[in-house]
């Protein structure tokens, strides 16, 4: 997946990422969820500006049917769109950061003999992982503290209301 997204945005075709989704599925727990569910799960591109690559572009979808559409509308599955891009983000910065620890792992023996950029080596050593650190505290904040707890919220108000009025409600207020 990584070399498709890489690409500048306008070369990333969604067909490429739809067959890529689907190997992902049936690589995953994910094959046992319903066929409905999984049918409704799709790859969305998102309009491309002058620089991006398909990291940028790339959402996860997921079609829906009434009555469910009166509840989660288009600007509501724009939210939605936005808090993928966040997290994908937060894991693509995490993937990076961890290729570069591997490439490191994997060049140490060269580097060691080098005396003279140990000390650089070492500093970059050492920010990358507090990048890491910080990287893996903030996604498991938005995780747990933010998402789990609104979530939680959301299904609380859910089965407290009364009527579809108070369902649109109680999902506008999730999404904040």
């Amino acid at each position: 997946l990584s070399p498709l997204l890489s690409e500048e945005a306008s070369r990333v075709y969604r067909h490429q990422l739809v067959a890529q989704l689907e190997t992902a599925v049936r690589a995953s727990n994910a094959h046992l969820d319903a066929d409905d569910v999984l049918e409704r799960l799709d790859v969305k591109l998102l309009q491309a500006s002058p620089g991006e690559t398909g990291w940028d572009v790339f959402v996860l979808d997921y079609h829906l049917d009434p009555p469910l559409n009166c509840v989660i509308t288009a600007d509501a599955m724009s939210k939605y769109y936005e808090i993928f891009t966040f997290l994908w983000r937060l894991k693509r910065v995490e993937h990076s950061l961890s290729n570069a620890w591997r490439l490191e792992m994997t060049s140490e023996h060269v580097t060691r003999e080098m005396k003279e950029v140990r000390a650089t080596l070492h500093r970059f050593h050492v920010v990358r992982n507090e990048m890491i650190h910080f990287i893996s505290n903030l996604h498991s904040y938005m995780m747990f503290e933010v998402l789990e707890t609104s979530w939680e919220a959301l299904v609380r108000n859910l089965g407290s209301a009364a009527n579809l009025d108070e369902v649109v409600v109680a999902h506008e207020q999730y999404l904040g």
